[in-house]
C-alpha cells in the first residue's frame, strides 16, 4: 500500500456516510504559541491540509500561530475553548499534569543509548510516549480530562544541546553559567554547577540578548525558529540529550464529543500524519541549524569527556530521586511502575524505528501499531 493509502481507504466508509447525510462543515480553531512561518506551525498547517483532504471538506482547521494563546496559555485556553485543539507544553503546569511530565522528565536518558538512537530520538522517544499515554497511563488521560481535554498526538523537537554566548570546553566553564534549562534539564544544570533560569520558548531570544542567560538548553532547529543564531556562538553536542516530548496536541472535551465518530477518526489520522512530520521536520532542520550557527560564527564541538560522563551519572541518579519527589511534590505514587511500564516500550521503538527513511513511513508506522487501535466511539467521551 503506497505512503498514507491507509488513510484514504480508512476513511472511505466515513466519507460515504458523510455524504449520505450533509452535515454542516465545522472548522477547529488549533492555537500553536510558535511565531507564523516556523517550521513547527507549518507542520501544523500540514495536519489542518490533511483534515480538509481526508473530510472532504466537511471538517477544517484553521491555525493560530503566538497569537489566539501563548505556550503558557495553551492549557486554561483549550480547556476553556477558547481554542478548540492546542500544542499544549505541559512542563508549564507542573501542579495540573503531574503524571503526564513524570516520563517525559526522564528524555535525558536517551544519551545512554548512544547512537542507538542518534539522529532518530525524536522517533523514539514520542512514538513510546504516544503509546504509554493511550494505553498504559489512564492516569494520563484522567488529568486531561480534569482540564477538559482529550489527548490525540505528541509533537516533539530533536534533541536537546548546550548552547551557549561563551566557550564551554570543561566541567570549570560551566561553573555558575544562567541556563535555560526546562524541567529535566534544569536538574541536569544544577548537577553540573550552573544556575537554570525559567525561561519561555519564545523569550529564549530577549533572555540572550539582554544577557538573562548565558547558555540555551534546546533543539538546534530553535535556532532558525526563533532567529537565535546571531546570540549563540557556542554548541555543545550530546549534551544534556533528551527531547522536548512533554507536547501533546490536545483538543477541548466539548468539541471532541460534539464531532461525529467519522471525524473523530479523520483526526486521529491526522494525527499520525502530524506526529511523524514534526519529528522528521525537527530532524532534518539540525543540519541546515547548524550551518547558520557556522556563518554567524559559532563553534559546534563534542562535549568534553568529563561532561558525558557527569551527564551519564547524573542521569543514573536523578531517576530515582525525581520518581520520589513526585510522590512528596504530586502525590504520584506509582512513579517506579510506570517508569518499568515505559521501558520496554522505549527499546520497542528503537526497533521500530530503525530504518524509517521518510515521514510518510513513520506515519503508517504510527497509524498500524498505534493510531488504529484506539475506538474513537468510547476514547474521551
Amino acid at each position: 500500500m503506497t505512503s498514507f493509502a491507509w488513510l484514504k481507504s480508512a476513511t472511505v466508509g466515513g466519507m460515504l456516510a458523510l455524504a449520505a447525510s450533509p452535515v454542516a462543515a465545522e472548522q477547529l480553531r488549533f492555537a500553536i504559541g510558535y511565531p507564523p512561518g516556523s517550521d513547527p506551525v507549518k507542520v501544523m498547517e500540514s495536519y489542518a491540509a490533511r483534515v480538509s483532504e481526508l473530510s472532504g471538506g466537511d471538517l477544517t482547521v484553521q491555525v493560530y500561530p503566538s497569537s489566539l494563546l501563548s505556550f503558557p496559555e495553551t492549557s486554561a485556553g483549550v480547556r476553556d475553548g477558547i481554542a478548540d485543539m492546542g500544542l499544549l507544553a505541559t512542563g508549564y503546569h507542573p501542579t495540573e499534569y503531574p503524571y503526564n511530565n513524570l516520563v517525559p522528565n526522564t528524555t535525558i536518558q536517551l544519551v545512554n543509548m548512544g547512537t542507538r538512537v542518534s539522529g532518530r530520538e525524536a522517533l523514539v522517544f514520542a512514538s513510546a510516549l504516544t503509546e504509554f499515554v493511550l494505553f498504559h497511563c489512564p492516569e494520563c488521560l484522567t488529568e486531561f480530562a480534569a482540564q477538559n481535554q482529550v489527548f490525540t498526538s505528541i509533537a516533539s523537537t530533536s534533541a536537546y544541546w548546550m548552547m551557549c554566548n561563551q566557550p564551554v570546553n570543561d566541567l570549570a566553564s560551566l561553573e555558575g553559567l544562567r541556563m535555560r534549562a526546562p524541567t529535566n534539564w534544569a536538574r541536569w544544570a544544577e548537577y553540573m554547577g550552573a544556575a537554570p533560569v525559567n525561561v519561555a520558548l519564545g523569550e529564549m531570544n530577549e533572555a540572550m540578548s539582554q544577557g538573562v542567560v548565558d547558555c540555551l538548553v534546546a533543539s538546534a532547529p530553535e535556532l532558525i525558529n526563533w532567529n537565535l543564531a546571531e546570540v549563540i556562538n557556542d554548541i555543545t553536542l550530546q549534551v544534556p540529550g533528551g527531547v522536548a516530548a512533554g507536547a501533546p496536541v490536545n483538543i477541548n472535551a466539548d468539541t471532541w464529543k460534539g464531532l461525529s465518530p467519522e471525524k473523530r477518526t479523520i483526526l486521529m489520522q491526522a494525527a499520525a500524519f502530524s506526529q511523524a512530520e514534526y519529528a522528521w521536520m525537527f530532524h532534518q532542520r539540525e543540519a541546515e541549524a547548524f550551518e547558520r550557527a557556522r556563518a554567524a560564527g559559532a563553534t559546534i564541538h563534542d562535549p568534553d569527556p568529563a561532561i558525558l560522563e557527569r551527564t551519564i551519572a547524573f542521569v543514573a541518579e536523578d531517576t530515582a530521586k525525581m520518581v520520589a519527589d513526585y510522590k512528596t511534590t504530586y502525590d504520584v505514587q506509582n512513579g517506579e511502575q510506570m517508569l518499568a511500564d515505559f521501558a520496554p516500550l522505549l527499546e520497542k521503538w528503537v526497533g521500530l524505528t530503525e530504518g524509517i527513511e521518510s515521514s510518510e513511513a513513520l506515519a503508517d508506522l504510527l497509524w498500524k501499531e498505534i493510531y488504529s487501535r484506539v475506538d474513537v466511539n468510547t476514547y474521551g467521551l
